[in-house]
């Protein structure tokens, strides 16, 4: 299965919002500076990401974003639901669904494959939370070819905060 920008960026986004938001609400312009990703694609994300009770916005000069739970409370697979809209990795995987392209649903030995297949998925998904990314990080080796750095932000006495990757 390939995941679109929207899960991918979405987990990201959680993820930053987990990982800034114990000095208040993380602004968005922020969150699209340390995740390099556009201001007006980030918001179509917390949008769908809001509106699943995900994220909450406060409004006002020190508004921003919030997760809307605990982070061990919100799993991979939720945020992939929400953001890719299926749990299937094939249209004939989806149950009560026909197979669009070959019409074979019915009585097809492939697509109880492709229905395992996604249930594996999904219960990997649905055990992970953003906690566990989170500590993840730490428990990872640096020449770890997964390893990737998340980033962080540092005070300086006479600048604004200064947000880059470690």
């Amino acid at each position: 299965m390939h995941l679109s920008t929207r899960s991918r960026y979405g987990v990201r986004i959680v993820l930053d919002v987990a990982l800034h938001q114990a000095d208040g609400p993380v602004k968005v312009s922020d969150i699209a500076l340390r995740q390099n990703i556009s201001h007006k694609y980030l918001e179509k994300i917390i949008i769908s990401l809001r509106e699943a009770g995900i994220l909450k916005s406060v409004r006002g000069c020190r508004g921003g974003i919030l997760l809307a739970r605990f982070q061990h409370e919100i799993t991979a697979g939720e945020l992939v639901r929400v953001l890719e809209g299926k749990t299937a990795l094939t249209d004939c995987a989806n149950p009560g669904t026909r197979c669009v392209p070959c019409q074979r649903t019915q009585g097809c030995p492939a697509q109880r494959l492709w229905s395992e297949a996604s249930r594996a998925l999904f219960d990997t998904l649905d055990s992970i939370s953003m906690a566990d990314i989170i500590a993840w990080q730490g428990d990872m080796r640096e020449d770890s070819a997964a390893f990737c750095r998340l980033p962080r932000c540092m005070e300086q006495a006479s600048a604004p905060r200064v947000c880059f990757p470690l």
